[in-house]
């Protein structure tokens, strides 16, 4: 999911500067948000894990940088649940169920500048 978003975070804000707001959606099992949760935070003193932890840190801060309006939509069949729940978005280290299935929708807005 890390490098998939960075590289949509890093695109839009290059080539996109139109696109004012960036609307989060998910879809996934909550229980499987929550595994890999306990599992990022129970290896989090293996190297790997705090390579993968920073690389999700790195990524989410650029959101937090992007000077763009976010959104996250919550509903049922979301996974938006332990670290992604949290009411500090974007979160410092997100995990979404198998990471690949939280990608930004996009719709344009004018962005007023």
């Amino acid at each position: 999911m890390a490098r998939e978003l960075d590289d949509a975070v890093l695109m839009l804000r290059t080539n996109e500067l139109e696109i004012g707001t960036w609307i989060f959606n998910t879809r996934g099992d909550t229980d499987k948000v929550l595994a890999a949760d306990a599992t990022l935070k129970a290896n989090e003193n293996d190297w790997f894990v705090r390579q993968v932890i920073g690389f999700l840190r790195r990524t989410l801060a650029r959101l937090d940088v992007s000077s763009r309006t976010l959104f996250a939509i919550i509903d049922k069949g979301s996974c938006f649940a332990g670290t992604c729940s949290s009411s500090r978005w974007p979160p410092t280290a997100a995990t979404c169920s198998s990471w690949q299935t939280m990608k930004p929708v996009l719709r344009r807005s004018r962005c007023r500048r």
